[in-house]
């Protein structure tokens, strides 16, 4: 027979394991903006071409991006938000 520290303690137990998983479900987003850097490959949301970052200013979420790869005539640099960033 079961006794009720024990139930009590198995509860507590899977909501702690319960708020890990779901803490590092919505933080992977943030890992992935986090972890970019100079030069790397992304794409936007609603484009399917690739992008290379040129620079990043993570004080007002801003970067600079330029099609990837270069086109022959060149390819322009523009500002985006980091948030319009779909892939790392």
């Amino acid at each position: 027979m079961l006794n009720i520290s024990s139930i009590v303690f198995d509860l507590l137990l899977a909501k702690a394991v319960t708020d890990q998983l779901r803490s590092s479900i919505s933080n992977t987003g943030e890992t992935s903006i986090k972890s970019l850097r100079q030069g790397d490959c992304i794409k936007l949301l609603n484009e399917e071409s690739q992008f290379q970052v040129i620079g990043i200013d993570n004080k007002h979420q801003k970067c600079w991006v330029r099609q990837w790869p270069i086109l022959p005539s060149g390819s322009p640099v523009f500002e985006i938000s980091i948030q319009e960033i779909a892939i790392v």
